[in-house]
């Protein structure tokens, strides 16, 4: 009502009107804004002319200024300009008076149409009587809880897995459960490249509400963090179930559960709670196709019937699932499942007792394995060009898409190759076979020795225990005494042996402890080591001799029998004495000590061909001696200024006296 308008001024609207002609009084113009006040339309009467400014939205009650006029408008007439210029004046609406004199009547006849608010009472929930809920129930043979997940009897005689919301009992004393349905993969429609997880289910939306006689047993579905991470102790691995999507059985699609994940249940201190073991690392679940799940589930049950009356597993092949399921580093990340009655295979697997157990346990196969084995080759042929990886990756396409029927009879014929397996391991452990008594050509070559190659270290043993002891003795070991000297700001545990693979690998992580690196000289550089073939007259000059005490052989009588000395020397080691005096680098300043007569076998063994190229001493100092920074081959200089005084006297044992004729001859001594 305070809008003004100009004199005469009309509307463009977005309303169309059909009107009869016989209607039709006359002609009018409408001018634009622009037009009006300068120009008139040739042939009208000021009464018939009209000014149009702007557009009238009846939907949204507002005006809008009409920006670029139609000209289709002003082709109708001709505009002359006029004698003098219009001012244009803004007037109130002429309806302002018209609303003030009936405001009061119009508020009367809102008053009327305004709706009449009813009392609105509250309104009791009819409930049954004699409900009883329950946080935690027992009934027919198990304890069950809210938030529990139970596997419950179908129609079907099959059974299903559901979510327990809430528990009571009726005035009969019947009691019952409501909550959600949990499917399994092969329950839902997805496209058949899609993977799941081996123990994989899907939370329902639909609910429903069950008599707690119907229970079977107890399972439990965890999220995806706590599945890697956790299990509970009272239910077996194969009830323990992971969970990470939701199935919309309206919709018939999956989407990933809410933030908040499964719904979570408070409980009174009444309620004993679940006792859950933590692994000590992250398992890493693997992803199958969904009919793989199913028939992995019946080979587990088939393979587990190898003794049924025993809780111990007695057959390796349920420990091939953990190795599946586990990466590397959490071998020794506890039971899969401390309630199951295999639980205790893996701490035997984490820590073997021998390597020969060990290896037999890679033995079992499964019927993946042996399939592979039987069409990789042909893939391969028919692929030349394909990697190795890419063949894999066929190989696995063509498993996922064979009918079930076959995956079972290459389950079944992979189970019979490991009941095979299992009993000659069986046989095998109760008839050890005797350990073959030493040859002659077994005995250790008299010329090989053990290097410690640590840095730049030059010590030779006779003995590999010798060896380990200078290498990595706790404390005064070359490794310990090596970074003993580095500040700890620079402290890195890089293996510094001469050859080691992990040198030549830029973008491998050092070691995490000494103890670590310790153990893996010990074992990957000294303890695989076949040591080297080195003539007495090519060792180094700290060599050490066996610091074993050596056993004191007494001559046999002719007629002694050879088979009896050969007994007494196999059992004589035996019975011996270790003391041992081992050089840390710490005493290495020191002259070496020259190492005893080797007492000489009872038979000749031929030497073993050498596998390696022997340098001399002075080959070996001059490939030392070079260096990236160096100008010149030798030390030169050094050689000009050398006198009496500045050469360091050569050791007197380490020369070839034996390419001397004579020997010392009269010269007192070979120089």
């Amino acid at each position: 009502t305070t809008r003004k308008f100009l004199e005469k001024e009309v509307f463009k609207t977005d309303q169309h009107v059909a009107i009869p002609l016989n209607q039709v009084l006359g002609r009018c113009c409408v001018l634009s804004v622009k037009d009006y006040f300068r120009s008139r339309p040739e042939n009208f009467e000021e009464k018939d002319v009209y000014v149009c400014e702007s557009r009238y939205s009846s939907k949204a009650r507002a005006f809008k200024k009409i920006k670029n006029w139609p000209q289709s408008l002003n082709n109708g007439y001709k505009l002359l300009p006029r004698d003098e210029n219009l001012e244009p004046k803004r007037v109130m609406s002429v309806f302002r008076e018209r609303v003030e004199k009936h405001k009061e009547e119009i508020a009367e006849l809102e008053e009327r149409e305004k709706l009449v608010e009813k009392d609105k009472p509250n309104v009791p929930l009819q409930t049954e009587e004699a409900v009883t809920y329950f946080e935690q129930y027992n009934g027919n043979g198990f304890v069950i809880k809210t938030g529990d997940c139970v596997y419950v009897k179908t129609d079907t005689d099959g059974k299903a897995i559901s979510q327990i919301d809430s528990i009571w009992t009726n005035a009969e004393g019947e009691a019952f459960f409501h909550g959600p349905w949990l499917v399994l993969p092969s329950a839902i429609p997805h496209t058949p490249s899609r993977t799941f997880y081996k123990q994989e289910v899907f939370l329902s939306t639909l609910e429903d509400t069950n008599p707690t006689n119907n229970i079977v047993g107890k399972c439990a579905v965890l999220e995806h963090g706590e599945y890697i991470s956790c299990r509970p102790t009272e239910i077996p691995e194969n009830d323990v179930y992971v969970c990470e999507s939701q199935y919309d059985e309206a919709r018939r699609s999956i989407k990933e559960l809410p933030r908040e994940g499964l719904k979570k249940y408070t409980h009174s201190a009444a309620v004993t709670q679940d006792e859950i073991y933590f692994f000590r690392r992250l398992i890493n679940p693997q992803k199958v196709g969904a009919n793989q799940t199913e028939q992995e589930s019946k080979t587990n049950q088939y393979l587990q019937n190898f003794d049924q009356n025993s809780c111990s597993a007695s057959s390796p092949a349920n420990n091939i699932k953990l190795e599946d399921m586990m990466c590397d580093d959490s071998m020794d990340g506890g039971p899969r499942s401390v309630g199951s009655c295999h639980g205790n295979d893996n701490s035997n697997m984490s820590t073997p007792l021998t390597s020969k157990k060990k290896r037999d346990a890679k033995k079992l196969v499964t019927g993946y394995i042996l399939y592979s084995g039987d069409v990789r080759k042909g893939i391969a042929a028919d692929n030349p060009a394909c990697s190795f990886g890419e063949v894999s990756r066929m190989v696995g396409n063509e498993w996922r898409n064979l009918p079930t029927s076959e995956k079972i009879a290459w389950e079944e014929k992979a189970a019979r190759v490991n009941e095979e397996t299992v009993a000659k391991m069986a046989e095998a452990e109760l008839c050890p076979s005797p350990s073959p008594a030493p040859t002659p050509n077994s005995q250790q070559h008299p010329d090989l020795v053990y290097e410690c190659c640590w840095d730049n270290c030059d010590w030779q043993f006779e003995d590999m225990q010798d060896c380990i002891e200078h290498a990595v003795t706790e404390g005064c070991g070359h490794v310990h005494m090596y970074f003993a000297a580095v500040p700890p700001h620079e402290l890195e545990f890089q293996c510094q042996w001469r050859g080691c693979t992990r040198m030549r690998k830029a973008m491998i992580a050092p070691f995490p402890s000494l103890h670590r690196l310790a153990r893996h000289v010990k074992e990957v550089h000294i303890m695989k080591s076949q040591g080297r073939v080195v003539h007495p007259d090519h060792r180094s000059k700290h060599f050490l001799a066996s610091t074993r005490t050596k056993p004191v052989t007494k001559p046999l009588p002719a007629h002694a029998l050879p088979g009896i000395a050969l007994h007494a020397a196999s059992m004589a080691p035996g019975l011996l004495n270790y003391s041992r005096n081992t050089p840390s680098p710490a005493s290495q300043n020191g002259g070496g000590s020259t190492g005893g007569r080797i007492v000489e076998p009872l038979f000749v063994t031929v030497p073993p061909r050498p596998q390696r190229l022997l340098h001399s001493e002075a080959y070996i100092k001059y490939i030392e001696g070079l260096h990236s920074d160096s100008r010149s081959v030798s030390n030169w200089d050094r050689q000009l200024k050398a006198s009496q005084e500045t050469i360091e006297p050569p050791d007197m044992a380490r020369l070839p006296a034996h390419w001397l004729g004579n020997g010392v001859g009269n010269h007192g001594n070979i120089l």
